[in-house]
């Protein structure tokens, strides 16, 4: 049998040496982390642990799952396979044949789904046919050091991997494409196997089956989160690829998603071609790569342009867009990396990788990152854990020192089917709005929620400087409200007037200015750990002190807070922007600031005179400014004269 196979994959192996021979031009990394292996020293999120020669595949060295759960998806072997591939040295197949042979007499198959268990989670199963299983198969397959009992052991776990796979599947999401990915990988690679087609055929079916229920029709992924929306298309595009390489037909369908949510990675991408932080995440990682085959593929100049960063192709048609279905909204000057950009998140809690954290947003200006989402930081539940899932960690608003807290709503985590959320988006030439509202209570774990407020935030981007931000909290009682704002690692300044201003000499900045500062107040947290506040995480595993500035407030509902968020260009001085809010009237009757909001914004321009009226159509004034819209946004010069009206009905 072993004879067969060496006789009749020598294209299969040619096709795996070439595909690393290309992915490795300089080997000295690759065989570093190969040669760790043979120490069994094992480098997994980014912590290091050296394990005995014969390994425990149950016992985990650290206190962090996910530790144990890379081990056994072996994603660690592809370096060894690599390293034998590059150098031809026997002392990595002898180091596979020992690692395989551990495994195999050390961990019993079982007839059964059981996610408890570290090695036969479904997702691992998976991961070891998709990842470096099959192809070390192939690759020390001609290896004599290797024995043909190792081989043969191999051979038959592959076969009963499969096997699993196609009796036992998870519901959807990111975890039953990798276990599909698997199964179809054995189906191709093994079409002497009985069962070979049938397990192709099973495997389209449920990848076809998962882009439809879990990819929103805006593009978007159900589970919420942008760092899982790059990882799911990354493994799309590679399950695409490996197919079309090995004569499998997917549906038309889910070369349609694929594209969707291409364009969704496309719109929400920041100005600097990094992606956004929102719910678990780790890294902002560039995604201009990430274009260059589904530019080809799609043939689509706009992903040409994103992928080699405007040089060619054309700019993507929109510049703002909105992902109804998914609840994300950016708002965008331009194409260029100093655009102001503003990503709003108003969806739903999406999956187990949600955080707390519905309307809040990121801001980037004029090169450089200003309000960030804190990032993940960590999956053991411990008090960090919690912290970076919690509100507290994003840029929201906090209710008597409570969270939100929509996790336990499991029902309610997506849309089935899936439709429209109930947020307010409109744009044209001179404006962004979004409303949203957040209304599902607040409380920390394992306390009562307390459901009397709800949070109405509204965001209006004045095209192409600054953004006004107003939040409306209603409901009943006294209670204490804070609004928060997460830096990325910058120094800040407090001036007088409460507001808060970047220090970034010779660079950009961004002014934070609060309009109504009766009984506000305002503090700056960095690196506090009782209670924790003032972190972010930049990749897994890290946390890094990052100020956060906290309005608060204290009073019965209704409460507003309203703040300009202006990015100041180099060398423009924050003394030289001013906001005042102004009185708002309709038929005559003075509006509330919970209802309507006027204000004038003064650079050295000239003056802005902003409202926004939702659900007032009637005759308002202010300023001496007539409209029955419901935002308004007047332009004036330096002397007074109406440079730009734009108004317009939500």
């Amino acid at each position: 049998m072993l004879d067969y196979f060496s006789h009749r994959t020598p294209a299969v192996r040619r096709e795996i040496r070439e595909r690393i021979a290309k992915l490795y031009p300089d080997t000295t990394e690759i065989i570093s982390r190969a040669d760790a292996i043979l120490r069994r020293e094992f480098t997994l999120w980014d912590v290091t642990k050296t394990l005995p020669r014969e390994i425990d595949w149950y016992k985990n060295p650290t206190r962090d799952k996910v530790w144990l759960f890379a081990l056994n998806e072996f994603e660690w072997l592809w370096d060894v396979v690599a390293a034998y591939v590059l150098t031809g040295d026997e002392k990595y197949a002898r180091d596979f044949e020992e690692i395989m042979e551990n495994f195999l007499d050390r961990v019993p198959t079982i007839p059964w789904k059981n996610e408890r268990d570290p090695v036969w989670r479904l997702i691992g199963a998976g991961l070891r046919m998709s990842g470096s299983w099959v192809d070390a198969f192939y690759v020390f397959l001609p290896s004599r050091t290797v024995k043909p009992e190792t081989k043969l052991r191999m051979l038959s776990a592959i076969y009963y991997h499969a096997q699993f796979l196609e009796h036992f599947r998870s519901p959807s999401l990111n975890h039953l494409i990798q276990e599909s990915y698997g199964l179809l990988k054995v189906g191709a690679m093994f079409p002497e196997f009985r069962m070979a087609s049938t397990w192709v055929e099973i495997a389209v079916k449920r990848l076809d089956w998962d882009v439809t229920v879990d990819v929103y029709p805006d593009g978007g992924y159900t589970e919420a989160s942008t760092f899982y929306h790059r990882y799911v298309i990354r493994l799309l595009q590679t399950i695409l690829e490996f197919s079309e390489g090995h004569n499998v037909t997917l549906t038309q369908n889910f070369y349609r998603q694929l594209e969707k949510m291409y364009d969704f990675l496309l719109y929400t991408a920041r100005p600097d071609g990094r992606m956004p932080q929102v719910n678990d995440g780790f890294h902002a990682k560039v995604l201009r790569k990430l274009f260059r085959r589904p530019a080809a593929q799609f043939q689509r100049q706009d992903y040409v342009y994103f992928a080699t960063d405007g040089k060619q192709g054309t700019a993507p048609d929109k510049i703002s867009a909105a992902f109804p279905y998914t609840g994300l909204y950016v708002m965008r000057s331009d194409w260029s990396h100093g655009a102001r950009y503003l990503l709003f998140d108003g969806g739903l809690f999406g999956s187990a990788h949600g955080h707390e954290d519905k309307l809040s947003f990121e801001l980037f200006a004029y090169g450089r990152p200003f309000i960030l989402e804190a990032g993940t930081y960590t999956y053991v539940y411990n008090k960090w854990h919690k912290y970076f899932e919690s509100s507290f960690a994003h840029n929201t608003v906090v209710v008597d020192g409570k969270s939100q807290l929509r996790f336990f709503d499991k029902k309610r985590w997506v849309t089935q089917p899936h439709r429209p959320l109930p947020n307010t988006w409109i744009s044209n030439d001179d404006i962004d709005f979004i409303e949203s509202r957040y209304d599902r209570g607040y409380g920390n774990v394992k306390e009562k929620i307390d459901g009397s407020v709800s949070h109405t935030r509204r965001l209006l981007f004045v095209k192409p400087d600054y953004w006004v931000l107003w939040d409306v909290l209603k409901g009943k009682g006294k209670h204490r409200y804070e609004q928060l704002f997460h830096f990325a690692p910058l120094r800040l300044r407090v001036l007088e007037n409460k507001a808060v201003v970047t220090k970034n000499q010779g660079a950009a900045n961004l002014l934070l200015y609060p309009l109504f500062t009766h009984g506000l107040a305002v503090r700056q947290e960095i690196g506090a750990e009782n209670p924790i506040q003032g972190w972010i995480s930049p990749k897994y595993g890290e946390k890094e002190p990052a100020p956060a500035v906290v309005y608060s407030k204290k009073g019965p509902v209704p409460e507003t807070f309203a703040d300009l968020l202006f990015p100041l260009r180099p060398g423009e001085s924050p003394e030289n922007i001013s906001v005042t809010a102004l009185p708002l009237f309709q038929d005559g009757e003075a509006l509330p600031e919970t209802e309507g909001l006027a204000i004038k914004v003064t650079t050295p321009r000239g003056e802005d005179y902003i409202m926004i009226a939702p659900g007032h159509r009637g005759r308002k004034t202010f300023a001496g400014f007539v409209s029955t819209g419901e935002v308004l946004v007047v332009r004036t010069t330096r002397d007074g004269k109406v440079e730009k009206r734009s108004e317009t009905n939500l």
